[in-house]
């Protein structure tokens, strides 16, 4: 991986300084396409529910994944950048550390809140398409959900 030093993005190519920030990005990213290939592998062999569970549950998931995990990883990052920035790299370290603490606080917050808000979450999207849910879908749905949720409350 490119090493970026403070001199490097005030002072050096930017070619440089783009591509060094930008692969940990695109890392996450096609380790987030991989993810999501192997659980529709695993889940096909689970059968058409699971597949479709899954694909009801992805919409709140995606919201709670918003709100617990990028949010407060956003604002963190900016603070941290511009203590960083300002050359006070204590007051920088300060801040990241409150950003942990505060992602650890909302991370439990809507783990709990996917938890337990499960099942209206993902009624309200069956009740927008009626008939999208038959059989046991519905109720996986809920239950990935639920088990998803415990998930993100420890991320941080």
């Amino acid at each position: 991986m490119i090493d970026v030093e403070r001199e490097d993005v005030l002072e050096g190519s930017i070619v440089k300084v783009l591509v060094g920030l930008s692969i940990p990005l695109v890392g996450q990213t096609l380790f987030s396409i991989l993810q999501a290939v192997v659980d529709v592998f695993w889940l096909g062999r689970l059968g058409g529910d699971a597949v479709a569970a899954v694909g009801l549950a992805l919409p709140v998931l995606n919201i709670l994944i918003a709100g617990v995990l990028f949010a407060p990883m956003v604002g963190t990052q900016v603070l941290v950048s511009q203590r960083y920035g300002d050359g006070d790299d204590r007051q920088a370290r300060s801040v990241a550390f409150n950003g942990l603490v505060f992602a650890a606080v909302i991370g439990l917050a809507g783990g709990l809140l996917g938890y337990l808000g499960a099942e209206p979450f993902v009624e309200s999207f069956v009740a927008i398409s009626p008939g999208v849910a038959e059989g046991d879908v519905l109720e996986l749905a809920i239950r990935y959900l639920q088990v998803v949720s415990l998930g993100c409350s420890s991320v941080p």
